[in-house]
């Protein structure tokens, strides 16, 4: 479980199994330790849900590999089931640019300070990605449920607020 505290509009959020620290200002990062971690050093992305916002946080190691990807998207897609192969609960987010092979990533359950709930299925969010020099990405989020995951079939019934 994470902890949080409160001083005047700044949320700061510790998560215990990882030591990772956030301190956040609506869907916004202030500052956070991330990026000075092991996993970081060894290029994993690390996603933090606050606000109504998922937000991606990219190491230095994976910028020049996956921000062009991420940046071709018009919507990100995140869809939530379990990995066949780990019989684990994970998420595929999918950069759906509308081109026949959207880029994606294939996450683990220890990626996420928290997994998305169903209710994040009920309306649209804000999804954007960060390096340890700030925001570089924001895009319109959406959240569904697939059996089995990867799945990267276009999204239905949604319209672009």
């Amino acid at each position: 479980m994470d902890r949080k505290k409160a001083v005047g509009d700044i949320l700061t959020v510790k998560n215990p199994d990882t030591h990772f620290e956030f301190k956040n200002k609506g869907p916004d990062i202030i500052e956070t330790n991330y990026f000075e971690s092991r996993q970081a050093k060894e290029g994993v992305l690390f996603f933090s849900p606050n606000a109504r916002a998922i937000r991606i946080l990219v190491p230095g190691i994976s910028e020049k590999s996956i921000i062009p990807e991420m940046q071709t998207a018009k919507i990100v897609v995140f869809t939530k089931g379990i990995i066949p192969e780990y019989n684990q609960t994970g998420m595929d987010i999918m950069f759906e640019d509308y081109s026949e092979t959207p880029f994606g990533i294939l996450t683990g359950t220890n990626q996420w300070m928290l997994l998305p709930d169903d209710s994040w299925g009920e309306k649209q969010f804000i999804c954007t990605a960060w390096t340890k020099e700030g925001k570089i990405l924001e895009r319109p989020g959406f959240y569904r449920k697939a059996k089995t995951i990867p799945y990267r079939y276009p999204l239905e019934g949604w319209s672009l607020n």
